[in-house]
Formats: C-alpha cells, sequence, structure tokens
C-alpha cells in the first residue's frame, strides 16, 4: 500500500509544477524530466528485481500447478481405470453368481421332483400294500362269515330233517374230524 501511495505522489508532482499557470518554464520543464527519470529509474530500481522475483515465483507457482494437476489427472486417470477394471470384474462376477444360483436352482429344482416322485411312488406301493391287506382281511372275514352262515344253515337245514339219533352220531363225527385238524390246515388264504 505504501508502495502505490509514493508512486501516485512522484507522479503528481510534475502535475502540481505546471499548476502554476505561468506558460512554459524550461526550468520547470527539466525538473519534471528529470523527476519523471527519478520516478522511472526509481521503479526500474526498486520495483523491477521484486516484479521479476515474482514473476519468476508465479512461474514457478503455475508451472508446480501445472505439474501437481497432471500428476493428479495421472492418478485420476489409473483410478478410473482401476475403477473400471473393478467394475467389470465385479459385472463378470455377478453373472458368474447369477449363472451359479440359477445351476444351483436348477439342480434344487430336480433333486426335489426325484425325492417327489420317489415319495409318491413309495406312498403309491405303501397304498397299493394296506389296499392288498385290506382285501386280504375282508376275504379272511367274508370266509369265516360265510363259514360261520354255511355252519348255521346246515345245521337249521339237518336240525329240520334229522332225527335226535342221526343229529348226536353227525355231531360226533364232526367233533372227530375237527380233532384231526391242525391249526396250519385252518389258516390258509
Amino acid at each position: 500500500m505504501i508502495r502505490w501511495i509514493t508512486t501516485l505522489t512522484l507522479l503528481l508532482t510534475p502535475a502540481l509544477a505546471f499548476a502554476g499557470g505561468d506558460g512554459f518554464e524550461p526550468k520547470v520543464f527539466w525538473f519534471f524530466v528529470v523527476d519523471c527519470i527519478v520516478l522511472f529509474g526509481a521503479m526500474a530500481y526498486f520495483v523491477r528485481p521484486k516484479l521479476a522475483q515474482h514473476f519468476k515465483e508465479r512461474s514457478e507457482a503455475v508451472a508446480r500447478d501445472l505439474n501437481e494437476a497432471k500428476t493428479l489427472k495421472e492418478e485420476a486417470e489409473a483410478l478410473l481405470e482401476d475403477y473400471e477394471a473393478k467394475m467389470a470384474r465385479m459385472e463378470q462376477e455377478t453373472n458368474e453368481i447369477l449363472e451359479r444360483f440359477k445351476s444351483d436352482g436348477e439342480q434344487e429344482k430336480a433333486r426335489i421332483i426325484a425325492e417327489a416322485q420317489a415319495e409318491s411312488q413309495r406312498l403309491r406301493k405303501e397304498a397299493e400294500f394296506r389296499i392288498s391287506q385290506e382285501a386280504k382281511k375282508a376275504k379272511e372275514e367274508l370266509r369265516e362269515e360265510a363259514a360261520v352262515l354255511a355252519v348255521d344253515l346246515a345245521r337249521k337245514a339237518l336240525e329240520e330233517r334229522l332225527d335226535a339219533k342221526t343229529k348226536d352220531r353227525l355231531f360226533e363225527e364232526a367233533v372227530g374230524k375237527l380233532k384231526d385238524i391242525r391249526p396250519e390246515q385252518v389258516i390258509q388264504s
């Protein structure tokens, strides 16, 4: 700030000399010329080294900034390439994971279908076995019922047709035959 005030004062000093208004005076003119030479000389002497230093520092700062910007740009480009490569790998891994999930899903689906078919066959066989067992049981019960019914009918028919003596004889013969029957003969299908 002081430099600007000093510079402005030195520049305005010749204007004050002409403000007197008496016309051209060689003494004042030469004072003005010397004043300008001293002013520009002083400026050249004091300001030029600092100005040169300033421009040199500014040039170096700009060069540093450019180098730093170039380095940052290269780092950013490398980082961008790295992220793009990572993104490509992540996309590839994502696709691989999706394919693996699809494959695992298809395998699981096939396994579940196979288990369901096996379970269905097992249940069908079990149902068929139960049905056959129930049919055998029903046949046995029907035979037993038929045998009891046949015996009852035969007994009633015999009671109507036979006298007491014949009844006793037939009863004794039947009891004798029953004594001869073994249990294996009774349990036949």
